[in-house]
């Protein structure tokens, strides 16, 4: 009678403290799940095959049961078969248990994708705004840098002009040389005066660019000039009235009294500049007393 119940110790009850680990180093797993999956291989395969150990690979139910009838009185059957029913709930359990927790881990996986496709969508319709304001950032860089290209191409014009114009001191050093060297007096006259006026002009157009075009009647006040009339009236006095002064002292040392100068073309020739000159002056004071009206 010891037999069977070892038997049925052994087949409802935990392995012995020796069988705790198998072949390299697994770890069995512990309570109804243990006795579920079973021994590991090594140990099936030392023990030798035995249709009656409900936990071993070899096992016949028909070969335990009548072992069990013929062995095991009414009272160890009964209790026998409360124990296996404990076993099968608990194992039940751990089952559902399981179940669930790899089912919710599911749901939340399904979740993530759900919401992952729902952020790469959004992200998809940002992308292409991006693109798009992108593609417009590029065409306005492409306007701006061809606007810019074009400015600075005509400031380098601009700068190669006032370059090659000299001022009146190199002018008249290279106009006394050509007097030397015996050139038609009229000729050179012309040459001085068309080069000095360029610079005169030059320094009467940066005067106008500081001023702002008339406005036509009744539209509204017109802003401030950006400098003061001081400064305005101080700025001509030094550059154009000095330059004009410089270029009328050189013409009549170079060219006063040689034949061909041809009398009066120096004050025809100040008089337009200084009447523009004095056009200038007389809008700017039309501005101040604009500005002190208001």
């Amino acid at each position: 009678m010891a037999e069977p119940e070892a038997e049925g110790s052994g087949g409802g009850g935990s392995p012995g403290p020796g069988s705790g680990a198998g072949a390299g180093g697994w770890r069995r797993p512990h309570g109804p799940l243990q006795r579920y999956y079973g021994p590991s291989a090594a140990e099936a395969a030392e023990a030798a095959p035995d249709p009656a150990d409900i936990n071993g690979p070899h096992f016949d139910p028909e070969v335990f049961l009548t072992k069990v009838r013929s062995e095991c009185p009414l009272a160890q059957l009964l209790a026998r078969e409360a124990e296996l029913g404990r076993e099968i709930r608990a194992l039940d359990s751990d089952m559902q248990t399981l179940l669930y927790e790899n089912y919710n881990k599911f749901i939340s996986a399904t979740d993530t994708i759900r919401k992952m496709k729902v952020d790469f969508r959004h992200m998809e319709a940002e992308m292409d705004n991006l693109a798009a304001n992108m593609a417009a950032i590029s065409t306005s860089s492409a306007r701006v840098s061809a606007a810019l290209q074009d400015r600075h191409r005509r400031g380098a014009q601009l700068a190669g002009t006032a370059d090659e114009t000299l001022d009146p001191k190199e002018l008249t050093e290279c106009v006394e040389m050509l007097l030397q060297l015996e050139e038609p007096p009229e000729e050179l006259c012309e040459e001085f005066l068309s080069h000095a006026g360029a610079r005169l002009e030059a320094e009467l157009a940066a005067l106008e660019a500081e001023l702002l075009p008339p406005a036509p009647p009744g539209a509204a006040a017109t802003p401030p000039p950006a400098s003061d009339i001081l400064d305005f009236v101080d700025r001509g006095s030094s550059a154009f009235v000095g330059s004009l002064c410089l270029l009328a002292g050189s013409y009549r040392s170079l060219f006063e009294g040689r034949a061909g100068a041809g009398p009066g073309r120096l004050e025809a020739f100040a008089a337009a500049l200084t009447a523009r000159y004095f056009e200038l002056l007389e809008r700017r004071l039309a501005l101040e007393r604009g500005l002190g009206d208001t």
